[in-house]
């Protein structure tokens, strides 16, 4: 099973705390990329515009817990599922709740809080985002079976907007 981590103080079951949380991660992350000159700065932008585009509506939802980890209860969150949102995406905010773990983006003082993903879904669906961006079996079979919600509430918006194949073993999270 994956558990990440994020910083306690953050880990508050709420959208919008995350969204915010993320952006600030990616922010602080471009602004030392920028400094140092890295290669990957435009992958740290990328990250930016997505953010942009999901808003905090696009963000999983968590629900408080408590799991037995190490031989010792304790605290977690359970990560509800987006199934409409691309494997790619999940891949790349991962990436950036990695990247809050690093000493030079780190909130001080905070520690570490297990989030593991659940087997629940979110309720929620974000609206208008391009197509790319929706997984492409969940919204074909969306489609399918109720192609005049897709095309009411769903609203793919046309945008050209294209996924990256990060290589994560060539991403620098370290900074």
């Amino acid at each position: 099973m994956y558990v990440s981590q994020i910083p306690l103080s953050h880990s508050i079951a709420n959208s919008k705390q995350k969204y915010d949380r993320r952006a600030k991660t990616v922010e602080r992350v471009i602004t030392l990329k920028t400094d140092a000159q890295a290669n990957d700065l435009g992958v740290w932008e990328y990250f930016a515009n997505l953010l942009d585009k999901l808003t905090a509506d696009g963000m999983s939802s968590e629900e408080e817990s408590t799991a037995e980890l190490g031989g010792k209860t304790v605290p977690i969150f359970r990560v509800k599922l987006c199934p409409w949102r691309a494997p790619e995406i999940t891949n790349y905010l991962t990436l950036i709740d990695k990247a809050a773990l690093h000493p030079a983006v780190r909130d001080k003082g905070n520690r570490p809080f297990p989030r593991i993903p659940s087997d629940q879904e979110s309720s929620r669906i974000m609206a208008r985002l391009p197509c790319k961006m929706y997984n492409q079996q969940w919204l074909a079979d969306l489609k399918r079976d109720r192609a005049l919600y897709v095309e009411k509430s769903v609203c793919v918006s046309e945008e050209a907007f294209e996924l990256l194949e990060v290589a994560t073993e060539h991403l620098d999270i370290a900074l």
